[in-house]
């Protein structure tokens, strides 16, 4: 499944916006 990857990837757009951050960041060390 490509989009399982892509999901983990959010957009640069995404990142500068607040709250944003937490959510890839919690993606991370979740997955471990």
């Amino acid at each position: 499944m490509e989009g399982a990857p892509a999901v983990s990837v959010p957009p640069p757009g995404a990142q500068h916006r607040p709250g944003t951050p937490e959510v890839p960041l919690a993606v991370g060390p979740a997955s471990d």
